[in-house]
């Protein structure tokens, strides 16, 4: 068990490492980075990661800390927008996921044994992407 006083002391140290990181410029940033060999796009690409799961974590934390008949409760068809519409919105979605990913693919859909989506699979699909706030239903254009 690690004593009050360590832990108190291992904050503090962090802070004060935290507090001379945010006060260098990018430049400087990837000067030093560059003075100790470290590859400065292989950790951009890893912060990136760990904030891609980071805020996925606190979603699932957030959905899991709504009451059930709410977290299962699925989106009126009165209020959902023709099949045709969920599917170019979902898929303006992907794309401008894609560019903002550039290299990598990050969201993809997969096909039930091979096949394509049922209209079913886009409007459980738009429902949930709804639900987790990346579609706002009063934005779908």
């Amino acid at each position: 068990m690690t004593h009050p006083k360590h832990s108190a002391d291992f904050i503090a140290l962090r802070e004060a490492a935290l507090e001379d990181l945010l006060r260098l410029s990018d430049a400087e940033l990837a000067e030093e980075l560059g003075r100790d060999g470290e590859n400065l796009q292989e950790i951009s690409r890893l912060v990136g990661e760990s904030l891609r799961e980071t805020a996925a974590q606190a979603i699932r934390q957030q959905q899991s800390q709504r009451p059930k008949s709410i977290a299962k409760e699925s989106i009126s068809k009165n209020h959902r927008p023709p099949l045709v519409e969920i599917k170019k919105i979902i898929l303006h979605l992907f794309e401008t996921a894609q560019q903002l990913g550039a290299e990598e693919r990050s969201l993809g859909l997969a096909f039930r044994e091979g096949k394509k989506q049922t209209d079913s699979d886009w409007e459980t699909l738009y429902d949930d992407l709804v639900r987790l706030n990346a579609i706002r239903p009063d934005d779908d254009n």
